[in-house]
């Protein structure tokens, strides 16, 4: 057995059960690769080989693990295929610019990431008068896309039934992004709880304190909390789309 099989095999009986939640970005990338190679349970050690390894060579990995399919364990086949890389590295995921955009009835938040590196944050309170507030939504949003050249965005799914307002004001936005041909990634609450820690986290106060961990920085921001669950879902989609490409 190679010697990162063999930390595999330990690691994963030590850490089983361990609690895990990430303080950085590339925590989180490994507690994402390790849900998606059903071993969440041993995130510790995915973040310890992020340490080790460079992003591409672990997605590099996991790609080649998860086309190979067979009936090798999947996280056992992408610590042999990780092994077999040595020091080769892969192409380079390209760097997409995202806006988070996180809607309430009365705030809307945005968050622009570069990759995994948050680069924006802004707020806007919106007006008491619904008609009055679309109309500020929509444009708040438009003219940070304009600004930053945005082609892609990402917004929490609102479910139906709910808050009539905030359904009206993700149904403008969403107009006006496809107005800009911004293309649309939508998440709902529940993934990003189970996204974001091991166990899962049980509200978005807990999402919250986890962002202020990974940047700091989102504590002295004007908009929070709303702009920790903009990050929050940049960083997911972000993160995700790493492993979809």
């Amino acid at each position: 057995m190679t010697n990162i099989l063999d930390q595999l095999a330990q690691s994963s009986l030590r850490d089983r059960f361990d609690n895990f939640q990430p303080k950085t970005t590339d925590e989180f990338f490994a507690l994402r690769l390790a849900t998606r190679l059903n071993d969440a349970g041993a995130a510790r050690h995915y973040a310890q080989l992020a340490d080790q390894h460079s992003e591409v060579q672990l997605l590099l990995a996991y790609h080649r693990a998860k086309a190979a399919g067979g009936n090798i364990p999947f996280a056992r086949h992408f610590h042999g295929e990780l092994e077999a890389l040595g020091n080769r590295n892969g192409i380079y995921a390209q760097k997409n610019h995202l806006i988070a955009i996180r809607i309430e009835r009365r705030t809307i938040a945005i968050a622009i990431l570069n990759a995994n590196h948050l680069e924006f944050t802004d707020v806007r309170h919106l007006s008491s008068s619904p008609d009055k507030a679309l109309g500020s939504a929509a444009s708040f949003v438009t003219r940070a896309v304009d600004r930053f050249a945005l082609k892609s965005a990402a917004l929490e799914l609102i479910p139906k039934g709910h808050e009539v307002q905030r359904l009206l004001l993700h149904h403008v936005i969403t107009q006006a992004l496809a107005d800009r041909a911004v293309s649309i990634t939508e998440t709902c609450k529940k993934d990003l709880l189970l996204a974001f820690s091991r166990p899962s986290l049980r509200s978005r106060a807990q999402l919250r304190q986890i962002m202020s961990v990974i940047w700091p920085v989102l504590d002295h921001d004007s908009g929070r909390p709303f702009t920790h669950d903009a990050a929050a879902l940049g960083l997911y989609v972000q993160t995700e789309r790493l492993f979809n490409t």
